[in-house]
């Protein structure tokens, strides 16, 4: 198992994915090096993200909520990054990661919920401007005033840039607006990057490598 690395912020979900990688006949291939991100949360934090973006790995797979996967499958750009919806039960997910490391994510994806990623939508300088304005403490119809657009299109602009990025509420948008302004919109991430195959547990909280 040395070519593949897990993040995960509780023990038990530690063991979990563990057990399942260990039940695997095969490992994948050994110079090919694996990740795998289990997210139980709905929303990311900053290292979160900055961890997936900086992931050294050949092929990276992410398992989370319906919510955290549309909004990373929005906001990251590799075609190395792999979904899987745990919200199903066990096999499933063992399915699942099967097919990532040992197939490759390509027999039996679509079955598995294992695809690559959706598809990356830039914000305009409309949306980003009036997501912003909002994300500031402005009222919609405050907004409305600045810009000189109706309130309706105000909600509308605001409404299509949150679906582009994945955001299902505005509790979404605010949890997430820095990752989005500083690291997918700016694409404003530092260097060096940080190699989650070779970090240890005590550098970063909320790393557990097998």
């Amino acid at each position: 198992m040395e070519n593949i690395s897990v993040y995960t912020k509780t023990i038990y979900t530690f063991e979990a994915v563990k057990y399942l990688i260990d039940r695997l006949s095969s490992k994948g291939e050994e110079n090919e090096k694996l990740a795998i991100f289990v997210f139980e949360n709905s929303w990311l934090s900053i290292n979160d993200f900055l961890a997936l973006k900086c992931c050294l790995a050949d092929r990276i797979l992410i398992i989370g909520q319906k919510k955290t996967i549309n909004f990373l499958g929005s906001s990251l750009q590799s075609n190395k990054y792999y979904y899987i919806n745990f919200e199903g039960d066990m096999s499933f997910l063992f399915a699942g990661m099967k097919d990532f490391i040992v197939n490759r994510g390509g027999r039996t994806c679509s079955l598995f919920s294992v695809s690559k990623h959706p598809g990356v939508k830039e914000l305009t300088a409309q949306e980003y401007k009036v997501m912003s304005m909002y994300i500031g403490g402005l009222s919609v119809q405050h907004i409305s005033s600045i810009v000189g657009l109706s309130i309706k299109r105000v909600y509308a602009i605001k409404n299509y840039g949150m679906r582009k990025k994945g955001l299902w509420s505005d509790a979404a948008l605010v949890r997430h607006w820095e990752i989005i302004t500083r690291f997918v919109h700016l694409n404003d991430y530092p260097p060096p990057q940080i190699n989650i195959l070779t970090i240890s547990r005590r550098d970063i909280q909320g790393y557990m490598i097998l």
